[in-house]
């Protein structure tokens, strides 16, 4: 007589649990409470330190996922074979930093410019503004064009005051996601990207290359642009709003 037995492994059950973060500048990170986790068919929240657990969890692959209006959807297969620790990075929804261009609207920038390594020292200070007048669209490229007029006061070694107006050409073009400044009193062939994470906040600094820095604010376009080409001389664009 012959006997059978059952002799299937028994299913294992783990946890699974982690923290939900995201990045913010200048390299801090957030913690998000009550954001939905999903692992399956169960939903539960993260808590005050961004952090939850699914206990239970059987052996095997699962399907783990984060879905809210303001961040990018998260999802993500595994394999679960232990107690899992899952972190889950977040992205912020990325938003246009670099509002439509208004033909016939003057943008004016506070500009200084100044070389303490020259002998005197020249500071110049006064004002830098924008007027586009033109767009031509061609190939999916959009060109703005009009002119820059700066008005300026010089002066070496704090004395001898002198001033001027400067007036050139001004271009800028947007081919999808990137902007491109042509043609500028100071600034010409820099190019830079208008869409970020709205969670990095209000204003995004850009390093464009090694000596120039520009930052966006949201529904504003540009905010500041700064060059130092060498140590001890600058040249600066602030908005005035």
């Amino acid at each position: 007589m012959f006997y059978s037995c059952d002799t299937a492994d028994p299913i294992k059950y783990y946890s699974v649990h982690g923290t939900l973060y995201y990045y913010t500048p200048p390299g801090y990170y957030a913690h998000p409470k009550d954001i939905p986790v999903v692992l399956d068919s169960d939903t539960l929240l993260s808590d005050l330190n961004g952090e939850y657990i699914f206990n239970n969890v059987s052996e095997g692959y699962h399907l783990i996922s984060v879905s809210i209006a303001e961040y990018e959807p998260y999802t993500d297969s595994f394999l679960v074979s232990r107690n899992e620790m899952k972190n889950i990075e977040l992205k912020g929804v990325k938003e246009d930093y670099f509002p439509p261009i208004q033909l016939n609207s003057v943008k004016k920038f506070k500009y200084t410019d100044s070389n303490c390594r020259s002998s005197p020292y020249i500071y110049i200070e006064g004002e830098a503004v924008w007027n586009f007048y033109n767009k031509k669209e061609e190939g999916g490229i959009l060109t703005y064009s009009g002119e820059e007029a700066i008005i300026y006061t010089r002066t070496e070694g704090g004395q001898n005051p002198t001033t001027d107006t400067i007036v050139v050409p001004l271009e800028i073009i947007e081919e999808n996601h990137i902007i491109k400044i042509i043609s500028s009193y100071c600034w010409n062939g820099i190019s830079f990207d208008r869409y970020f994470d709205h969670l990095w906040g209000e204003i995004i600094f850009q390093d464009i290359n090694s000596t120039t820095v520009i930052s966006l604010k949201k529904n504003v376009g540009l905010y500041k642009l700064v060059k130092v080409p060498v140590a001890c001389a600058s040249t600066k664009y602030e908005l005035i709003e």
